[in-house]
């Protein structure tokens, strides 16, 4: 009689415990049953919230994806091309015209080109014989000797351009931080012979 009592109160606690709030353990997945609160654009609301069951495969898929963004943040960022240079005010340009030296300011000995070159002035435009004044700020080099030799091409017959920036004085490069030579630094048409080491010094 006594063995028959404790294996019905044995039976009676386990169905007890199978029946006690919280301890069912159902399908949790989806929109939850109510609403908790939650910030949606810096204001706290209440809201229902999607249950995402934590899984061997969440988990994995997780550590994957952090270890991806890790290895994306180390990977060096390829230089962008800026493309061809733009002129600007203060540039100043070389200017030959083939077989006319009377359009051509020659650089001599006590004359260097910058000096004797076409100055684009404050207001993005310059002056050219037979042209006259033009907008010639945010041109190309290439785009400015087509303008020239068709407005030449009025008055010289099939005319030769050589055009090119002496003085590059519209842009500047501000180089900070630990560097050989910080400050401004001068742009050219010609590639820096020196790179930058991996102590980050010229």
């Amino acid at each position: 009689m006594r063995a028959k009592l404790i294996s019905v109160l044995i039976s009676a606690s386990l169905s007890a415990c199978a029946l006690a709030p919280g301890m069912y353990m159902g399908d949790t997945s989806g929109d939850s049953s109510i609403e908790v609160p939650m910030l949606e654009s810096g204001e706290p609301v209440t809201a229902k919230v999607t249950i995402t069951p934590i899984t061997a495969d969440l988990i994995v898929q997780q550590v994957t994806a952090a270890r991806r963004q890790a290895q994306a943040a180390k990977r060096p960022v390829p230089p962008q091309d800026p493309g061809p240079y733009r002129l600007g005010p203060t540039d100043v340009l070389s200017i030959t015209v083939w077989d006319h030296p009377e359009l051509t300011i020659p650089a001599g000995e006590f004359r260097s080109a910058d000096l004797a070159g076409n100055v684009i002035g404050n207001d993005g435009a310059m002056f050219y014989p037979y042209v006259g004044v033009i907008k010639v700020e945010g041109m190309t080099i290439d785009q400015l000797r087509d303008l020239l030799t068709r407005r030449l091409a009025h008055y010289i017959e099939n005319p030769q351009l050589d055009l090119k920036v002496v003085a590059y004085r519209s842009k500047k490069v501000y180089v900070v931080g630990e560097v050989k030579q910080p400050g401004i630094q001068a742009i050219t048409d010609r590639e820096h012979s020196q790179k930058v080491g991996s102590s980050g010094k010229w």
